[in-house]
């Protein structure tokens, strides 16, 4: 609703609180979503670390959508952000509920 203005005013700050509190429940579509935001900057700073993050999490959790964004995004990250990433979704998905 917030990133488009469904009925409320567009807030891509709210948006990014609202799809961290799902995807920590384990919704592939907002760890997606999360990563998403990540990448482009939005609600947030930038994040290159943290969006293949999340776009590795909701891969891992059947979102296929979710393997062509982060191949798109690790063309961009350093050898030490790719290491960096893997390793915090590794951790983060093991602590996540499991849909």
């Amino acid at each position: 609703m917030y990133y488009n203005g469904d009925g409320v005013p567009k807030d891509p700050t709210e948006t990014v609180k609202w799809y961290r509190k799902s995807a920590e429940q384990g919704d592939a579509i907002a760890q997606v979503n999360l990563g998403y935001m990540y990448a482009k900057g939005e609600g947030e700073l930038k994040n290159p670390v943290l969006a293949p993050v999340w776009f590795n999490i909701a891969g891992a959790n059947g979102n296929e959508g979710a393997r062509d964004y982060l191949v798109e995004i690790e063309e961009e990250l350093s050898s030490e952000q790719k290491a960096e990433a893997t390793t915090r979704a590794r951790e983060l998905f093991e602590r996540l509920p499991k849909k």
